[in-house]
């Protein structure tokens, strides 16, 4: 997975999970429930949670997220927009 493969949901998802990162606050967890309202506070049109999900377990099989002990909660792993050596 590549920056190519990545839509607006997608973007703001990996978005989400970055913000805090510059400012050394706590960033790169959350939930599928967590996430969608937060996106939609943001005023974007977010689909249901369980297609927020279905994002995330995407970008969990691609090596970019991490679902945290298999409960749902994702940890950032690295940024499918960005050029990582270690991927082939």
């Amino acid at each position: 997975m590549d920056e190519t493969d990545l839509d607006n949901l997608d973007e703001a998802i990996l978005n989400y999970l970055l913000r805090g990162r510059e400012d050394n606050n706590p960033w790169g967890i959350g939930t599928p429930a967590v996430i969608r309202a937060e996106l939609k506070d943001q005023g974007l049109n977010v689909p249901s949670r369980q297609t927020v999900n279905n994002r995330l377990v995407r970008m969990e099989l691609a090596g970019h997220l991490e679902n945290i002990q298999d409960k749902g909660e994702y940890r950032f792993v690295n940024d499918p927009r960005e050029d990582n050596e270690e991927e082939e």
